[in-house]
């Protein structure tokens, strides 16, 4: 929703004359209908929203009745034009949007529902729902109606003193009102993402001349740092926070900051207190980010992929790790696996039931995306940890794109190149590896569709049955005709099953579970461009029984980065950094821009 009002207004007719009218197809005789009456004189509502309000009649007639609808400002407002009512109907519920658009903090308009024996009118108040923001990582989503970034303050620049952390409240429900705390020296990277613990506590990471976690509380009307803890790490050595329980934990690549003999996990502890602590656990050969991402094994352990004895990934010595008694004094790291992980997302653990570990492998030909790589599953790794016989999956992908995903059940989801062996081609496969927790295990094949590359075109999973991911279509190209959501349900099933929900043409961001059978994405329009007044919200539900589509119309709405849906009492808003005036990203005018979601 920036502020390009001349495409906004060439835009809005056409919406409102897709609107159409409500005319019932009846050969019955229409007269003019009795006086209408809006059952409110007046009603507020904030832009991008859809609402009803009854409108009607001072008597029944004994033949269809029709009333015309008007506006002052009809660019602002969306309704059909005319309502029928039926012989004897007294009362229709109107169904209108209120546009998009950025003009000012709000927006009166009139709306007048008129026949020759009178007219109504109905004030219509537009709150805008956008703020400005300034240059900013985020959002993330922290509650109902609240998002928190990490800001660059006043002068515009990250790793300075007057950094910020912000939180943003409203979202969704009128114009967002923003907080802020001074967090000095941010790296201005995903680095410094701000990280959600429970009980709502935020943690951000601060590089300075050593990184810092920066513990905030009182989100989000007065937002503050209440503790901090230098890392004996450090600045570019380390690793965006990942919360294990009460705790987070922290990779740092040691004194020399490469992959090496002296890396080590740091174990934050005293979260929600006043006083932070760190424990370390000595772990040789981490990666940068992946796939030495530690990945959540239950409250107390984790999984994590190191690089073997010659830290470098890919080589065959590879090293999967379990790190258990994280509540304890001293943590334990137990090498359960050592084979051949790639050296990217696809190295990244998979973890089943708190008891089993699983990660892709080259398999016996030792080279990776082939037929013969494996799944590597260890059962019971906090007692006896068990490799069990490889599982063969086909030619594993690789990139951003191809993490593995566990079910939160007993099965793994990993992309695979089909048979041409070819990333990003219309046979890709997804392998759908069941019964982890005990033998047989058995893998299932179903069309994946062209991969949209990087991390926005990976698995999103929505329950344990059903995960989706951007489909680019035939084309390969996000933005066109023949963009869709691919779904994949049935995921526990012996067969389980993919299609794809044609959307038209898409922004290229992830897909965001709304629940376990809806997502949310942002879609282009019919000019296929991003940042243009014809911009929608869309939502798809009813993914494992009958998916539908449907959408929302916001005005120009390119995010900038990721977006984030926020969930509010009025239902879902889809909140993300724009562009400001200048129509620049990442300049000091940039916004905090929300659209609704369906």
């Amino acid at each position: 929703m920036n502020r390009s009002r001349a495409l906004l207004l060439a835009a809005v007719p056409l919406l409102v004359a897709a609107a159409g009218c409500r005319r019932k197809s009846s050969p019955d005789a229409i007269e003019a209908a009795p006086r209408p009456v809006w059952s409110v004189s007046e009603i507020s509502t904030v832009e991008g929203r859809r609402f009803q309000v009854t409108l009607t009649l001072s008597r029944s007639s004994d033949t269809a009745a029709e009333v015309s609808l008007s506006s002052d400002t009809p660019a602002d407002i969306l309704f059909p034009d005319t309502v029928t009512f039926p012989a004897g109907d007294v009362s229709e519920g109107i169904t209108f949007t209120a546009v998009a658009a950025e003009p000012g903090p709000l927006r009166d308009v009139l709306v007048i529902a008129s026949t020759p024996n009178g007219s109504s009118e109905l004030r219509v108040h537009i709150t805008d729902d956008d703020a400005d923001l300034g240059i900013a990582i985020g959002p993330v989503a922290w509650g109902p109606g609240v998002a928190v970034f990490s800001a660059a303050g006043i002068d515009g620049l990250f790793g300075t003193a007057d950094d910020e952390f912000a939180a943003a409240r409203n979202i969704g429900s009128g114009t967002p009102v923003l907080a802020s705390t001074p967090a000095p020296t941010l790296s201005g990277t995903d680095l410094c993402r701000p990280v959600v613990a429970p009980g709502g506590i935020v943690l951000v990471l601060a590089s300075g001349t050593v990184p810092t976690i920066l513990q905030v509380t009182s989100i989000p009307d007065a937002p503050a740092v209440n503790a901090s803890l230098a890392l004996p790490a450090k600045p570019t050595g380390v690793s965006r926070p990942v919360v294990v329980g009460s705790r987070a934990v922290v990779a740092s690549r040691g004194s020399d900051t490469v992959t090496s003999a002296d890396d080590a996990l740091l174990v934050v502890e005293g979260i929600g207190s006043a006083t932070l602590t760190v424990k370390t656990v000595l772990l040789p050969g981490l990666a940068p980010d992946e796939p030495s991402v530690p990945v959540p094994l239950g409250d107390t352990s984790l999984l994590v992929t190191t690089s073997g004895p010659d830290f470098l990934f890919g080589t065959g010595d590879e090293v999967l790790v379990v790190v258990s008694g994280l509540d304890t004094a001293s943590p334990v790291a137990t090498p359960v696996f050592a084979g051949f992980i790639r050296g990217d997302a696809t190295g990244r653990p998979v973890a089943s039931g708190g008891t089993i570990a699983a990660v892709c492998t080259a398999g016996p030909d030792s080279t990776f995306g082939t037929d013969d790589d494996t799944l590597q599953v260890v059962r019971d790794v906090l007692g006896s940890p068990t490799p069990a016989l490889p599982l063969t999956l086909g030619p594993v992908s690789s990139g951003g794109e191809a993490l593995p995903l566990s079910t939160g059940g007993d099965e793994a989801l990993v992309l695979l190149l089909g048979t041409d062996l070819v990333k990003g081609t219309m046979d890709d496969e997804l392998a759908v590896a069941s019964s982890l927790s005990a033998d047989p295990m058995f893998v299932a094949k179903v069309p994946a569709g062209r991969s949209l590359a990087g991390a926005e075109g990976g698995l999103v999973l929505l329950s344990s049955g059903a995960a989706v991911r951007l489909d680019p279509g035939v084309d390969g190209t996000v933005g066109t005709q023949d963009d869709g959501l691919r779904l994949f349900t049935l995921l526990s099933d012996p067969s389980p099953s993919s299609t794809t929900v044609s959307t038209g043409p898409l922004q290229p961001w992830a897909p965001m579970a709304v629940d376990g059978g809806s997502a949310a994405l942002c879609g282009a329009g019919a000019d296929h461009t991003a940042g243009t007044g014809d911009d929608v919200t869309i939502r798809v539900a009813g993914i494992g029984g009958s998916a539908a589509m449907s959408s929302n119309p916001t005005g120009a709405f390119a995010p900038l980065g990721k977006p984030a849906l926020i969930f509010t009492s009025a239902g879902r808003s889809v909140a993300a950094r724009t562009s400001g005036p200048d129509a620049t990203g990442g300049t000091a005018d940039d916004r905090l821009s929300v659209a609704v979601s369906p």
